[in-house]
């Protein structure tokens, strides 16, 4: 039978890591969403979404994920 070793310790330092790092990164969010001009912000958040969008409705079609992202280059 397969035994799994977990270090918990390890465990508990990645999860506070990763605490730190995702609260850095809405630090550095937040500054430059209040200093980018709403229309270039909106801009890229769009383009976020639609290609969601767009990768979803490939993915539905049946595709797989290097098809998917071979269309996007």
């Amino acid at each position: 039978m397969n035994e799994f070793i977990v270090d918990f310790k390890e465990l508990d330092e990645k999860k506070r890591r990763n605490k730190i790092e995702r609260l850095q990164f809405i630090d550095w969010y937040v500054e430059w969403l209040k200093k980018t001009p709403n229309e270039i912000w909106s801009k890229q958040h769009a383009e976020f979404i639609n290609s969601g969008i767009l990768i979803n409705n490939e993915w539905a079609k049946g595709k797989t994920k290097k098809e998917i992202l071979d269309s996007l280059n």
